[in-house]
C-alpha cells in the first residue's frame, strides 16, 4: 500500500523523468566525471533545502542531462518498468529488470577490439566495492519493515543492479571509461533513492541512509525526553531545554539495556502497605565547556553542561561517565541574560526533576517486559567546583566577606570577629556548618532589606551574608530549595586538589625551595626520564613519551604545576621519590620537606578511596580530616598563612562529602565526558549559536544517543570482565583468559604490579571460570618500606589467586625493575 501525498509522483515517475532527459554519451563525455559530481551536488542541495516538489524535480532534471545511458538502454529501461508497474511477482520483476541493465555494455562498440586489455584499476575495484556495500546496507534498511508498491520497486532496482555488476564485474574487459559509467551508474542509483526520501513523508521514506535513521531518532529523544521552558531573562523570556527525569530514563532504558539492567539490579525496599519500589537518590552535576577556538574572545561555544545519576549505582559504577545522563545544556551568552544567571537555570530543571514525580507514590519504568517501580529522595545532591557552587546559590565568594558557602563563620580577613577563622585554619572541627534553616534566614533577610531597605543598605548586607538578592535565583524559590538543599552540595576532590588546586601550587612551592639547593626542574626531570618507570596499562603511564611530557617546561608556571589532572596526580608520587632519594641524609628544606610529607599522606588517603569497592568509612574520614588538618599546620610553618587560598579550606569538606555521597567520586569523569560536546558536536552545530534553544534541541539528543551506542557496543557500563581478545584454556576445564580484566573500579593487565589484601605479584594472566576470576601471579616480597612506596623483590614460582569484587585491590602509580628487585610508588 503507498502512502504518498495527493499529487505526489511516483518512484516511477520520478526515475522515468530522469531517464527521458538522458542524452546519449561519447567516451569523452564519460571521462569528465567531476562536472557530473558538482551538479549532482548542486542539485541535492537544491532539493533539500526546497519546500516545493515541482521545484524538487526541477533541479534534478539538469544534473541528470548527463547520464551516459544510451537511447536503447532507455527504451529497454521503460519497458522493464512498465513490466514491474504491473507486475506481482517478484522473479517476473526480476527477469524483466535483468535484461535492460545488460545492455550497457553497449558503450564497447565505441571501442576498438585492439584497445580493449585486462583492466588493473584498483581505484575503480575499490570505489565499486564500497558503492556495492552502501547499496547492500540499503537494501538491508529498506527491507526491515513492511514496504509499500513503489518502495518495493526501488529495492528491486537496487538488488538488481547490485547482482549485475557482481556477476559482470570480474570478468570484464574493457577500458577505463567503461568503469567510469559503472561507477556512475551506481552513484546515480544512490542519489535516486536519497531523492526518494526527500520526496516523501517521513512514514514512507525508504530507509537507504544512515543519517535518515538517526535524524527521526533524535527528533524522537527530543520530543520524548526534553521539555522546552521560558525563563525570564534581560531581554525578554528565553527558550532552554531540560530532560524529563522518568522519560529519559525510560528512553535510555529502551536504547541501552545494560542501563535498564543496572536500575533493575539495585535492592527493592517494600514496606508493609506499599507496592515494592527502588529508591533512587538523585546526583546532579554542571560544569562549564569551552569548545571551538578556547583563544577567542567571544567564547560564542562556551555552555554549560548539566549530568545526573543516581547514588544507589555504586561507587564503581558512578566512575563509569556513561552512567551520567545529560539532563541540560545552555551556552554562556544565554546564562548571562537570564535573569540569576546559571541559578535561574538551575531552579527550572530542579523542578522540573521533581515536580512532575509524585514522590510519595514514585514513578514506574518498563524494563525488559516488567515493570519497575522507582522512588525519588526527597532532594538531591549536587557535585561541582566552586565557581558552580557559587553561581548556583547566587553566593558572592571572594566579593563577600565569607569565602565559604557551607561554613557560617569562614572570614576572608585575619582581623574578623571572634570565632571567625580565616582559609589558614586546617581544623574542620572549628569551623560551624551552615544549615538549612541559616540560609532560609538569610533569604528573608534580604527579601526585606529588598522591600523596605535602600540599594546600598541591600548590598551591604550581601555581602556580610555572602549571598546575592534575586528572586529568579534558586535560593529564592521555597520548592526548589527543598529539593537541592545547601547542605546537599558536595565539593570536588579534583578542583580543590589536582586541577589549579593545592597540590599545584605546593609542586611550584618545592620546587622553588629545590632550586636553591640546585636541584633544578630540569635535573630532576633528566633523572627520572632516565629512571626507566614505568606504570598500568590502563593509564597513560605505560607509554615511552608520557613521563617525558610530565617534566615539560610549559607545565611550570608562576601560579603552579598547569597539567591536567591525571598528569599532576601522576606527577606527584615520582617528585616525592626524588625529593626523599636525594634529600634524605640532609638537614635540608625541612619545613618544606614535611609540608610535603603531609600533602602526599593526604594523596594517598584519595588515592585509595577512589580504589575502594564499598563506601568510606567514618575511621577514613576521621584519618583524612586529621591529615589534612597536619598538612596546613606544616604548609603555615613552611611558606606562610599569605600563600595559602580558599580552596586549602573547600578541600576541608571533603571527607564528609565523600561519606555522603558513599564513593570517592572524582569529576574527571565528567570532564571526559565534555569531549563529546567539545570535539565534535558543539563545531558541528556552531551554525546555531544564535538561536540557543536550537543547539541544544540538537546536541542533547545527539549525547544521548552516543552514549547508548557505547553502552551497547563497547559493553561500557559491565563493571566485571575480561577484556577483548578471550580465549579458552582448554575447552574440557571451561576457563577462559585474557591479557586484561575489569573488576569494579580497578583494570589490570598482564605485566601490572597488583596488592590485593593478603599477597602481591606481578600479573601473567587474568582468568575467569564458572565461579569468577582469577589472576595467575609472580609472587613479590617485601623488602623495604619507604616513604614513597616500598621495594619487593620477586620470588620463585606462581600463584594463581581467586579475587571477587569486594576485594580490597589496588596498584601503584609507578613502578620500575632494578635487578631482581621492583620500586614501587604510591
Amino acid at each position: 500500500m503507498s502512502h504518498k501525498r495527493p499529487g505526489q509522483p511516483t518512484l516511477q515517475e520520478v526515475f522515468s523523468k530522469q531517464r527521458c532527459l538522458r542524452a546519449p554519451a561519447t567516451p569523452a563525455t564519460l571521462l569528465s566525471s567531476s562536472q557530473e559530481d558538482q551538479a549532482l551536488d548542486s542539485a541535492t542541495a537544491a532539493v533539500t533545502n526546497s519546500c516545493n516538489h515541482d521545484v524538487k524535480l526541477a533541479a534534478l532534471q539538469k544534473p541528470l542531462q548527463l547520464s551516459n545511458t544510451s537511447s536503447h538502454e532507455v527504451q529497454a529501461l521503460d519497458c522493464a518498468t512498465a513490466a514491474v508497474t504491473n507486475s506481482c511477482s517478484q522473479d517476473v520483476k526480476l527477469a524483466a529488470l535483468q535484461k535492460p541493465l545488460q545492455l550497457s555494455n553497449t558503450c564497447d562498440r565505441h571501442v576498438t577490439p585492439a584497445a580493449k586489455k585486462p583492466l588493473q584499476l584498483p581505484k575503480f575495484q575499490a570505489g565499486l566495492d564500497a558503492l556495492k556495500q552502501e547499496l547492500q546496507q540499503t537494501l538491508q534498511r529498506a527491507t526491515r519493515g513492511g514496504l509499500s508498491d513503489d518502495q518495493e520497486k526501488a529495492a528491486v532496482w537496487a538488488c538488481v543492479l547490485l547482482e549485475d555488476i557482481g556477476e559482470r564485474y570480474p570478468r570484464l574487459t574493457c577500458t577505463p571509461t567503461y568503469v567510469g559509467m559503472v561507477l556512475w551508474e551506481c552513484k546515480q542509483m544512490i542519489q535516486q533513492l536519497q531523492i526518494w526520501n526527500i520526496l516523501q513523508d517521513d512514514d514512507c521514506q525508504l530507509g537507504q541512509s544512515a543519517g535518515t535513521t538517526l535524524a527521526k531518532r533524535l527528533r524522537r529523544l527530543v520530543t520524548s525526553c526534553y521539555r522546552q521552558h521560558q525563563l525570564p531573562g534581560s531581554e525578554g523570556t528565553e527558550k532552554a531545554l531540560i530532560a524529563d527525569m522518568q522519560c529519559l530514563l525510560q528512553a535510555v532504558c529502551d536504547e541501552a539495556p545494560p542501563f535498564a539492567a543496572a536500575l533493575r539490579g539495585l535492592k527493592v525496599e517494600n514496606q508493609s502497605g506499599s507496592l515494592p519500589y527502588r529508591i533512587l537518590t538523585l546526583i546532579l552535576y554542571n560544569d562549564e565547556a569551552t569548545a571551538g577556538n578556547v583563544l577567542s574572545a567571544s567564547k560564542e561555544l562556551k555552555a554549560a553542561l548539566f549530568y545526573m545519576s543516581f547514588r544507589e549505582l555504586g561507587s564503581a559504577m558512578l566512575k563509569r561517565e556513561d552512567s551520567w545522563l545529560p539532563v541540560g545544556l545552555v551556552l554562556h551568552e544565554q546564562l548571562e541574560r537570564l535573569s540569576g544567571n546559571l541559578s535561574s537555570y538551575m531552579r527550572a530543571l530542579v523542578l522540573q526533576m521533581f515536580a512532575p514525580l509524585r514522590l510519595s507514590d514514585g514513578f514506574e519504568l518498563s524494563i525488559a517486559g516488567e515493570t519497575c517501580r522507582f522512588k525519588l529522595a526527597p532532594s538531591a545532591y549536587l557535585l561541582a567546583d566552586n565557581d558552580a557552587i557559587r553561581a548556583t546559590f547566587l553566593f558572592k565568594g571572594s566579593a563577600g566577606n565569607r569565602y565559604c558557602s557551607l561554613c557560617t563563620n569562614a572570614w576572608r580577613r585575619s582581623d574578623g570577629p571572634a570565632g571567625f577563622h580565616t582559609c589558614a585554619e586546617g581544623d574542620i572541627r572549628k569551623f560551624c556548618l551552615v544549615t538549612d534553616s541559616d540560609v532560609a534566614d538569610a533569604v528573608a533577610a534580604l527579601r526585606r532589606e529588598a522591600v523596605h531597605g535602600k540599594k546600598k543598605s541591600l548590598q551591604e548586607l550581601e555581602k556580610a551574608l555572602g549571598f546575592k538578592y534575586s528572586e529568579s535565583g534558586l535560593l529564592f524559590d521555597e520548592k526548589a530549595l527543598a529539593c537541592l538543599p545547601v547542605s546537599k552540595v558536595c565539593n570536588d576532590v579534583m578542583h580543590c586538589y589536582y586541577s589549579n588546586g593545592c597540590a599545584n601550587w605546593e609542586i611550584r612551592l618545592l620546587l622553588e625551595a629545590l632550586d636553591t639547593v640546585n636541584l633544578s626542574f630540569k635535573k630532576l626531570g633528566e633523572a627520572c626520564c632516565a629512571g626507566n618507570w614505568t606504570g598500568p596499562k590502563r593509564t597513560s603511564h605505560a607509554q615511552h613519551n608520557y613521563l617525558r611530557r610530565l617534566w615539560q617546561d610549559c607545565l611550570l608556571g608562576s601560579d603552579g604545576y598547569k597539567g591536567q589532572s591525571q598528569q599532576t596526580q601522576s606527577f606527584l608520587p615520582l617528585l616525592d621519590f626524588y625529593v626523599h632519594e636525594l634529600l634524605q641524609s640532609r638537614a635540608l628544606l625541612l619545613p618544606a620537606r614535611t609540608s610535603w610529607a603531609a600533602l602526599m599522606e593526604c594523596h594517598r588517603l584519595l588515592r585509595h578511596v577512589h580504589y575502594l569497592v564499598g563506601p568510606p568509612s567514618r575511621a577514613w574520614q576521621s584519618h583524612l580530616e586529621r591529615a589534612q588538618h597536619a598538612h596546613t599546620l606544616a604548609f603555615v610553618a613552611a611558606y606562610g598563612a599569605g600563600e595559602t587560598k580558599p580552596k586549602h579550606h573547600h578541600r576541608l569538606h571533603l571527607p564528609a562529602h565523600l561519606v555522603h555521597l558513599q564513593c570517592g567520586l572524582h569529576t574527571e569523569t565528567h570532564e571526559s565526558k565534555h569531549r563529546c560536546y567539545k570535539n565534535r558536536l558543539a563545531s558541528a552545530h556552531a551554525n546555531k549559536v544564535n538561536t540557543p534553544c536550537e543547539i541544544a534541541t540538537a546536541i542533547l539528543p545527539r549525547m544521548i544517543q552516543e552514549q547508548c551506542d557505547r553502552i551497547v557496543r563497547k559493553a561500557t557500563l559491565d563493571l566485571n570482565l575480561l577484556l577483548p581478545p578471550v580465549q579458552e584454556v582448554a575447552a574440557a576445564t571451561g576457563c577462559k583468559t585474557s591479557q586484561g580484566m575489569t573488576l569494579e573500579s580497578a583494570t589490570i593487565h598482564v605485566t601490572d604490579v597488583v596488592f590485593l589484601e593478603r599477597t602481591q605479584g606481578v600479573v601473567d594472566a587474568c582468568l575467569q571460570d564458572a565461579d569468577g576470576f582469577m589472576l595467575l601471579l609472580s609472587p613479590l616480597r617485601m623488602l623495604h618500606k619507604k616513604p614513597w612506596g616500598a621495594v619487593f623483590i620477586k620470588e620463585p614460582g606462581q600463584k594463581c589467586i581467586r579475587v571477587s569484587p569486594s576485594d580490597k585491590l589496588t596498584l601503584p602509580s609507578w613502578w620500575r625493575v632494578r635487578g631482581s628487585n621492583i620500586d614501587c610508588l604510591f
